[in-house]
């Protein structure tokens, strides 16, 4: 069903971009000025290689700003398999380790009443 949409919304593109390209053929000069470049292309494809440098160059941002989250993942992913080998070599070696120290409070399920806050805005 994924696939059928993504091949109709591709379609669909393709149709739309092939009727954008036929309407607009008529040739543009384009003068880069700095260089003293002028290049003749049809409309479309000028405008069409507009949108593709801008789509990559937004790409190329997003990863190079995603860089710090793969870099943390990567980590924390060598840290898991670190904590996986210990926990594997204290299970091999009949070993456990110790409980946590139970918090402090009433256990769950005792009738004792939870502490009153005071102060905020039900305060008087």
């Amino acid at each position: 069903m994924l696939r059928a949409l993504k091949l109709a919304l591709l379609a669909l593109i393709a149709i739309i971009v092939a009727a954008f390209a036929i309407g607009n053929r008529d040739g543009v000069v384009l003068s880069l000025w700095p260089f003293g470049l002028e290049l003749a292309l049809p409309l479309f494809l000028a405008l069409e290689a507009t949108l593709l440098i801008g789509l990559v160059l937004g790409g190329l941002v997003a990863w190079l700003r995603a860089g710090r989250h793969r870099a943390r993942a990567r980590r924390l992913a060598r840290r898991v398999e670190e904590l996986e080998g210990e926990l594997h070599r204290l299970r091999s070696a009949g070993t456990r380790p110790a409980a946590a120290a139970a918090p402090a409070g009433p256990a769950l399920g005792s009738t004792q009443a939870a502490p009153r806050l005071t102060g905020g805005r039900d305060a008087a």
